[in-house]
């Protein structure tokens, strides 16, 4: 009994042990399994917390890129608003320029040409030259009704007229419709005051408001600023012995007491005052002598005009006496037989050197006597602005141009350089027979017996003298 009872216990025991190994098993494989969950769930969270991290990068690039979208297309549309604006102000500014030049229509055929059509110039192409950055400015003429335009050739690609000669002609224009109302000795500017564009401007509304007296009146008391009285010109001056011209001479003030010694004076205020006064009578005179200078350039301006067309003269004189009795040979110019006559004669320190220089003064001459004319002979025209420049006509503008010239301060229109020639041509041929008929009449003066054996047989001068 008592073996049985202690073999019950050991199995017992051995029931415990088994029952507490089971339990541990159990224990083992439910840690293992929730440590194997754990795993999972942890893979499953990383795999998750990937797939949201690629998905917000996604969605990070896509917002990104549509930002980039936006601003692009916002960019666009600041673009296209301002190049409507600046299209607006472009068109708005064309038409105001269109405007204020008298232009009805501007076409423009291609990027190497244009038509325009204006009120002053009527119908012109110009032609656009890209290489030489120059404008070709061509004029052609329109039958009425038509609408055919037919341009001229360009020669090397120059304009006919530049935009300062054009510029000048309309002004010449503007002054022979009030050339009447300009005193006999017309005024200058005030190159302290005003610069000569505003100038033009204000003698040209003076003109168009005031008569004659009433302006000559106004400059004598100086009731503008702008305007500086010319004297009648001076003649010319003897020769005087060269002496130092010393520029400084206007600052030298023997008189006037030094800074240091002035604030040693007891009488210090009055001394100051007195000084000052003193300076000031200098700074009064250099100014004067600066407006003096002025009106001294502006006569010597006049005067070399005049020098010019006085060469003309004399010039036509000598050929006269070179032709008197005289059969001249065939091939022989008559301004070639003044023009060396004048190289043989030539003495004193400015000689000429050959007739080339003759003729350039010659035809400066001309072309400054031709526009006087428009003005009745009247000075005025030469006189009035300060900027026309002996340079312009003494410059390699072709006779024809000179004449499309002339034509615009005649009438205010521009024309074809092919009317210009012909104008040119008719002015030769008249001149040429007026040469030839003051000829003769010379020697029907002296009353020559027969004056078809005595009186120079005449040869019309080159096509190439002008």
């Amino acid at each position: 009994m008592g073996e049985s009872k202690g073999t019950k216990e050991t199995m017992g025991e051995s029931k415990g042990t088994k029952e507490t190994m089971g339990e541990s098993k159990t224990n083992l494989f439910i840690n293992y399994f929730k440590h194997y969950l754990q795993i999972v769930r942890m893979e499953q969270v990383t795999d998750f917390n990937q797939e949201v991290n690629e998905q917000i990068i996604d969605f990070n690039q896509v917002a990104d890129k549509q930002e980039a979208d936006d601003r692009e297309a916002d960019d666009r549309e600041v673009t296209s608003r301002q190049n409507k604006l600046n299209i607006l102000e472009f068109v708005l500014g064309i038409n105001r320029d269109m405007k204020n030049l008298g232009i009805k229509s501007l076409n423009l055929i291609s990027d190497q040409e244009a038509v325009i059509d204006s009120n002053e110039f009527r119908n012109f192409k110009i032609l656009l030259n890209k290489k030489e950055e120059i404008q070709s400015l061509q004029t052609a003429s329109i039958a009425p009704g038509s609408s055919s335009i037919s341009s001229l050739t360009a020669r090397n690609a120059r304009p006919i007229l530049y935009a300062q000669a054009i510029e000048m002609a309309k002004n010449l224009y503007e002054l022979l419709l009030h050339i009447d109302n300009l005193p006999t000795t017309p005024p200058t500017m005030n190159p302290i005051n005003i610069n000569v564009k505003l100038y033009i401007q204000k003698l040209l509304e003076k003109l168009s408001t005031l008569t004659k007296e009433e302006f000559k009146a106004e400059i004598e008391n100086q009731t503008d600023k702008d305007f500086l009285i010319i004297y009648n010109l001076r003649k010319e001056e003897e020769e005087e012995e060269e002496e130092v011209i010393d520029f400084q001479s206007e600052l030298n003030f023997p008189e006037i007491i030094s800074e240091k010694d002035l604030l040693k004076c007891d009488d210090f205020d009055t001394i100051k005052e007195n000084t000052i006064k003193m300076l000031i009578t200098h700074l009064i005179k250099v100014y004067d002598r600066l407006l003096d200078e002025h009106i001294e350039t502006e006569i010597r301006r006049r005067r070399l005009f005049r020098g010019y067309v006085n060469f003309l003269v004399l010039h036509r004189k000598i050929e006269i006496y070179c032709n008197l009795y005289k059969v001249r040979v065939k091939g022989e110019t008559i301004k070639n037989q003044a023009n060396k006559k004048i190289i043989e004669y030539n003495s004193g320190s400015r000689k000429f050197n050959n007739t080339r220089d003759i003729s350039t003064i010659i035809k400066t001459g001309k072309r400054i006597k031709s526009l006087v004319g428009l003005a009745n002979r009247e000075w005025g025209i030469i006189d009035a602005f300060p900027n026309l420049e002996i340079n312009f006509f003494k410059s390699t503008l072709s006779t024809a141009r000179y004449e499309i010239w002339l034509k615009l301060v005649k009438t205010g229109h521009i024309i074809t350089e092919e009317e210009g020639q012909a104008i040119y041509n008719h002015k030769k041929n008249l001149e040429q027979q007026k040469r030839k008929e003051n000829f003769l009449r010379i020697h029907e003066t002296v009353k020559m017996e027969d004056c078809d054996t005595d009186s120079p047989k005449y040869f019309p001068d080159s096509e190439n003298d002008e």
